[in-house]
């Protein structure tokens, strides 16, 4: 690709998102270019490499440039992309779809979002091009419904994807009866869902109950009510009226569950951990594992605020752990943006790898075993052009963050 378009909200109430994928697409494209620059200079006199690569292979200078699609009607994007090769964006899920309805199919297309209808799509276009192509043989069909079919791709930071990964770990686990606390949104919610259907694929597999809480209140009633700590104080409360003497009593928890999933926001969590702590039982022969998703974690969080998550497991992109392989960069955007948010540097790292995702789209769509890793996970592109995480696992211990190993 030597000319690049990207569409991105860098006005209205999205442009605060649209400035921070901008931030880190920028930063992708001027390492690209400090590399293509520091190529250039190793080449020997007569204009190649060591290798034999000639300047023109270790070029990599490719023309950006940014629209913001919060300004423009679809027709409008459609007209001033005409010159590029590749459109990086939209963000929004319904500029995607009406862009794809109108872009024409040889543009190469990275939406930055997903939406519910690739997959039909694609296989009404390959039905319409099997029909017109029918005096060619089947391998050579094949091959020509592909090159004719529109190359789109979407990448998204889908929490459904972590609720999946999740599922699976605790499966490999050898897990089998967790429950699940999720906050009262519509993406923890949608989360619990995900980890619920995919937990059922597994044969026999129990439901997990599924507890929403409203608030802190409800958050503490909801707890003592699903872990039986409740009846348990009322059976030691009733010992202490049957009894003559003074009763010494310890409250504890239900026995049929070896996990706890947390679906909430950090601060909810630095509740609801310490809440389900205070619950279990000291007696038990083995301690319950508690698992959550990056929407528990923040990078932000001090050595008091992770004592409250002490002993919970979660996953979280690499840019948001410690010890990561991106520490200058790291540097970097700590002194331009200090007061940066998390959701904001999620954003950053996302637009990072999009812009390094460019060149390698086609080779991980057609070798779905392939990854590529980045700032934001482990990534690989299935048959529907859609890019999917895999993301590295964490543990609070005390008051540090200690990496694990990926599954």
């Amino acid at each position: 690709a030597k000319r690049v378009a990207i569409l991105l909200p860098l006005s209205g109430r999205l442009a605060n998102q649209g400035i921070a994928i901008k931030e880190g697409i920028l930063a992708a494209y001027l390492e690209n270019l400090q590399n293509a620059e520091l190529s250039q200079n190793s080449l020997s006199g007569n204009g190649e490499s060591p290798d034999n690569t000639t300047h023109s292979d270790t070029q990599q200078y490719r023309e950006i440039r940014f629209f913001d699609s919060a300004l423009k009607t679809t027709q409008q994007i459609n007209s001033l992309v005409a010159d590029f090769d590749v459109i990086l964006g939209p963000l929004r899920k319904q500029k995607i779809i009406e862009l794809t309805a109108v872009l024409p199919k040889d543009k190469i297309l990275l939406a930055l979002n997903r939406v519910e209808l690739e997959a039909e799509t694609e296989v009404e276009l390959r039905a319409e091009l099997n029909t017109t192509l029918p005096n060619i043989g089947v391998l050579n069909k094949v091959t020509e419904s592909n090159s004719t079919l529109p190359e789109h791709y979407y990448f998204s930071l889908a929490p459904e994807d972590e609720a999946q990964q999740l599922a699976s770990h605790m499966q490999q686990k050898q897990l089998i009866r967790p429950i699940i606390f999720a906050a009262d949104n519509p993406t923890t919610q949608r989360m619990a869902q995900t980890f619920i259907a995919n937990w059922q694929k597994t044969p026999n597999a129990t439901v997990p109950d599924l507890i929403i809480f409203t608030d802190n209140k409800d958050m503490r009633i909801r707890v003592s009510e699903m872990l039986d700590v409740a009846q348990s104080k009322q059976r030691i409360r009733q010992m202490e009226i049957l009894s003559d003497v003074e009763v010494f009593g310890v409250e504890r928890n239900r026995r049929d569950i070896d996990a706890i999933v947390l679906f909430a926001n950090p601060e909810q969590t630095q509740l609801l951990n310490p809440i389900i702590e205070a619950s279990l039982s000291p007696f038990a022969r083995k301690s319950l594992s508690v698992f959550a998703s990056s929407r528990s974690y923040s990078s932000d969080l001090n050595n008091n605020n992770l004592r409250d998550l002490r002993n919970l497991t979660f996953t979280d992109m690499p840019w948001m752990l410690p010890d990561h392989n991106w520490q200058n960069l790291a540097k970097q955007t700590t002194q331009l943006w200090p007061q940066k948010q998390g959701t904001l540097m999620r954003l950053f790292a996302m637009g990072f790898d999009a812009y390094n995702l460019l060149p390698n789209l086609r080779r991980l769509k057609t070798l779905p075993q392939l990854t590529s890793s980045g700032l934001t996970g482990s990534l690989n592109v299935d048959e529907h052009g859609v890019l999917h995480r895999r993301l590295p696992w964490a543990k609070v211990v005390q008051d540090r963050v200690k990496l694990l190993a990926m599954d």
